[in-house]
Formats: structure tokens, sequence, C-alpha cells
């Protein structure tokens, strides 16, 4: 009995002392907490940074009391890196476990979260560390547990939805107050490794179709992060690259420089070829560039395979043919052969970047051929004055290969006016917010209608009812690696039509919605919150969309202005 007194006497006292607003010294300009290089080589230190930044990120998404608005997760890492980085084991564990005991009891309720085989949840990281007594003593292993199965409220302020979403929202304090000219300090570039590694590895879909496994990231860029501190946003860079998610874009700039010169051009054998001119320069489609900027082209593959991030080759290259002509200077110069002379030129370059030509959102190509591109339809094209010119159409040719003008066309043209009969396109994982790592499956029966007239209003039936007004003809894709999220999804969309069929190459593979991370920098991050499944169970994420007929443009078809992609699309209503 006088051992259940003192228990629940110590059980209020901790429930007092963690409801008392938690003040912190003034960090904004300096975390107080620096290394020197040689700390990088440290087997103990690096272990237990690791061990840090792990239960670091676990808590911070994981315990009700970051509801909290007064409890500041970045302060409370800088306050735990002195403590930590030299300790042994048996004294960092102590330390973590106590700093966890800081916040207050919590409410554990294991059953909540079991996942069964026909559930409609599916597990992308379980977090099985945590039970791992040997480096984390059972103490620490315990309280992680505890909080993996606690009982969760909707109002972290780190992690969210917005009202009436289903997709995810973040937050995190940037630091305005930093000295701009001040390199960033030890405390702030771990702050932007755990900041970033920790939402991938909590919230990405795709956190385990990495190139390199994300466990690995981490043990990878502890030391170069404290060690690297002259060129530290480059190594951010890197890190962001790791995802391999062409949505995961930081700004090209701080390497490349953000002014673009007007050239259009692609990858084609290993070779950079011209696909679009501007009057203001010399260069003509078909032109090779030797050389721009000082860098030729597999220079530029290099260290765009290093510092942008990339879900596959195709927009490897894509991003390399572009970033071959950015600077931070007004004009470049550029090396190129113009049937097979070798010339040169100086080309202006712009911010933000000068759009070449202007490709028509809709035409006939014939009385029984009609073709839209999905880079300039808009809500402004006059959907209905379209449609009506298309229905009575044998073919319709959809050019997917841009982004986009407006997304409205996603909903109010294509959805409105092509889906017959009730349908399922695509299947989603969408993250949840309360139980990181953990993803809820979409469609499921009657969710997926939810789901529509939710986000879209009960303007859009396509999806749950018959429309015999549909388009009764055939639909020809064009898809290449500008094909891009939005893109992609239409294209899947319009895919589930029978008959449709996809000519072209691989696209970007970066479906899904793009979520924000909000880093202590000058700039934020991004990466694919949303994971996108054919309903076979393909994934689209990195691999692209289906494609019926690889086709790509030839050095002699870009010369002679010729449009190869589409012209397989002509060749094969005729049966060719």
């Amino acid at each position: 009995m006088k051992r259940f007194a003192l228990c629940l006497i110590g059980l209020l006292l901790q429930q007092t002392l963690s409801a008392q607003p938690r003040t912190y010294p003034d960090y904004r300009a300096s975390s107080g907490f620096e290394l020197e290089a040689s700390a990088a080589a440290d087997p103990q230190v690096l272990d237990n940074l690791e061990t840090l930044c792990r239960v670091w990120g676990f808590v911070k998404y994981h315990h009700p009391a970051m509801r909290d608005t007064t409890v500041h997760i970045d302060y409370e890492l800088f306050g735990l890196l002195p403590r930590i980085v030299g300790a042994d084991k048996p004294e960092r564990n102590r330390i973590l476990s106590e700093w966890i005991a800081s916040f207050g009891p919590v409410e554990s309720d294991p059953s909540h979260y079991v996942l069964t085989p026909d559930s409609a949840y599916r597990r992308i990281n379980s977090f099985d560390w945590i039970g791992d007594t040997v480096r984390l003593g059972g103490e620490l292993s315990r309280r992680l547990q505890e909080l993996r199965y606690a009982v969760r409220q909707d109002d972290n302020r780190y992690v969210y939805k917005l009202p009436n979403t289903v997709t995810l929202s973040l937050y995190d304090d940037s630091f305005p107050n930093y000295p701009p000219d001040v390199p960033f300090d030890a405390g702030y570039r771990l702050l932007c490794l755990f900041r970033f590694w920790n939402v991938i590895d909590s919230f990405s879909p795709n956190r385990n179709i990495t190139d390199k496994p994300w466990d690995q990231v981490l043990t990878e860029y502890l030391p170069r992060m404290i060690a690297e501190s002259d060129r530290y946003m480059l190594t951010l860079l890197e890190l962001i690259a790791e995802v391999n998610d062409t949505h995961s874009k930081a700004s090209y700039g701080i390497y490349f420089g953000h002014r673009i010169a007007p050239i259009e051009a692609s990858v084609i054998n290993d070779r950079l070829i011209v696909s679009k001119s501007s009057e203001e320069h010399p260069l003509m489609p078909g032109d090779e560039v030797v050389e721009a900027t000082g860098r030729t082209l597999p220079r530029t593959i290099a260290d765009v395979r290093r510092y942008i991030a990339s879900s596959n080759e195709a927009t490897l290259y894509r991003d390399a043919a572009l970033l071959t002509f950015a600077s931070r200077k007004d004009t470049i110069p550029v090396s190129y052969l113009h049937d097979g002379e070798r010339r040169t030129a100086r080309v202006a370059t712009y911010w933000p970047p000068k759009e070449i030509g202007k490709r028509e959102a809709f035409r006939m190509l014939n009385d029984s051929t009609a073709y839209v591109f999905i880079g300039t339809l808009t809500k402004d094209c006059d959907f209905e004055r379209i449609y009506d010119s298309i229905k009575h159409t044998k073919t319709l040719i959809v050019d997917m290969r841009g982004y986009p003008a407006d997304h409205t066309v996603r909903w109010m043209f294509f959805a409105k006016y092509f889906v017959a009969k009730p349908s399922y396109p695509i299947i989603s994982l969408y993250p949840l917010h309360t139980y990181p790592g953990v993803f809820h499956r979409f469609p499921s029966g009657e969710d997926f209608a939810k789901w529509i007239r939710l986000n879209v209003g009960n303007t859009i039936t396509a999806y749950t009812t018959e429309n015999p007004e549909a388009y009764q003809g055939r639909l020809i894709l064009l898809v290449n690696e500008h094909t891009q999220s939005a893109s992609e999804y239409i294209t899947m969309l319009l895919q589930s039509i029978p008959g449709t069929i996809t000519i072209g190459s691989q696209t970007a593979g970066a479906d899904g919605d793009v979520v924000e991370i909000f880093m202590p920098l000058y700039f934020n991050v991004y990466y694919t919150g949303i994971g996108i499944y054919y309903p076979d169970g393909t994934n689209a994420q990195r691999a692209g969309v289906k494609i019926d007929r690889q086709v790509y443009p030839t050095v002699e078809g870009i010369r002679t202005g010729r449009d190869e992609v589409l012209e397989a699309a002509l060749y094969s209503i005729n049966g060719q």
C-alpha cells in the first residue's frame, strides 16, 4: 500500500511538473553547440548522435505532449546535444529516458493499432529499432514502445491534416534571426539532417524504395554534417537527392545558379540535342551542344545525379538538359555543332525562365482525330465548346508531355466528359499523422466516392455514376519525361478507360501530392506524400506510368521538325 501511495504521488508530481510551461534559452542566433571535425571519426560520438536523432524524431511525432505549444522540439534538441554527444552508452540512454519522462505519463493502448492481413492499412516503417535493448537499454526501449502505442489526439503541433483533406501538413520553425552571413553551427547543421531524415522515416510512402537504405543514409550523413561545415548546404542537397524523388527538388540555384538560357534540349544517345530554338540566339533544332557554362553533358549529368533528386534516369537526363544552361550570370558561353561545324555563341539567361513558344491547347488534326495538350488546356478554353468538337471524332490524342496548366482539367474536363462508368483508376496510400509509419489504403468501397465528394463537391460524379454521354472514341496518350505528378495521375485515370493506349517514353515517376518540409534555412524542401499505385498493385513512383508502345525522338526527326511520338500515334490509328 505504501509503495502504491509513493507511486501515485510520483505520478501526480510528474503530471504537475509536465503541466508547467517549458522555457528555453534564446537559440535563435546560435544553437550553442559546436564539434571539432575530428568528432566525425569517433564511433561513440556517431552512435550517440544517431541514437539521439532517432529518439528525438520518434518523440516529436509520437508523444502526446507535442500538442503543447510551449514545447519547442528544436530547442529540446539543442539542450540535449551537449549532454549526449560525449556520454557513454548507459549515461546516454538514461538521459534520453529521463527526457521522455519529463513530458509526463502517456496512456498506451497496443490493441488500438493492430493491423490485420486484410486491413486497409499498410506499414511502411515498423520502427523495429525501438525494441533493441542492447543499444537502448531496457528503460529507454520500454518508454519508446509505450510511445509507439500512445493514445494521441489530432493536434500535434508538428504534423497534422488540414480540415476536409487526406493529405499531410508539416510545421516547423524557421530561424530568421540567425545571421545570414554566419555559417550554421553544428547544432543547426544536425537539426537540418534530423528534421529531414525523420520526416521521410515517418511519413514517406516511398521510404523503402530509395537506392540507398534509409537507415544507411543517416549513418552516412552524420559524420558529413559534422565535418563539412564549409559546404553544409551542398551536403544538404546531396542528402535530399538520396530520396530519389523528383518532387524533392530543393533550389537548383544553390549549385547551378537560378538563371536559365532559353534553350530547350534533350539527351539523345548521350548527346545533348537542341529541340526548340529561340529567335534571340543562333542555335537551331538538331544542333548538338558540346559545352555550356564550361560544363559538358557528362559533367552536368554527374552534378545533377549528386545534387538534384531524381526518381529515375529519364528525369535525371531531363534536368541535366535544362541545368546545362543554368548560371548566376546574365549570359553564358555555348559551344555547339551545326551540321558538323563547331560554333560558339553567347546566350542571355533569365529569371524566371523564358518560355519558348506555346503549343495549342486544342486542334483538329483531321475530320476524325482531335488533339489536346495538357500544358495549355485550362478552364478558360471553354471545355464544353471543345468537347462539342471532340465528341463525334473517332480518336482523341491527349498530349501529356507537360504539366497541367490548370488542375481543374482533371475533374472538369477529363473525369466529366470521358469516364463512362464508375472507375477506381488508382490505389493511394495516405499517411496517418497520428500513427507514423502506417498508411491508409484508398479506395475501399464507398471511401473513394466519399473522397471525391469531399474534395471536388457534387459537381463531378463521373467516378460514382454512369455517364452515357461520355466520349465513345479511342484515346491515345502521349507521354515522356515531362509527364510528371498531376500529368501522371491524369494519364492513369484515362488509362482505366477501355481501349486507351499510351505511347512514348518513361515518365517522371513522381506521382501523388507534394508535402513541404520547413527547414531552418532560407529555402524549404519537398517530397511525395502519397503513394500512387495501379489497381494491380504496380507502384507508379519512380517507375512512371505504364506504356504500351515505347517511342523516342531522334536527332534527325528533331532536325527536320518532326514530332515522332505524335506520328506514332497517327500511325497506330491506321493500324501501322
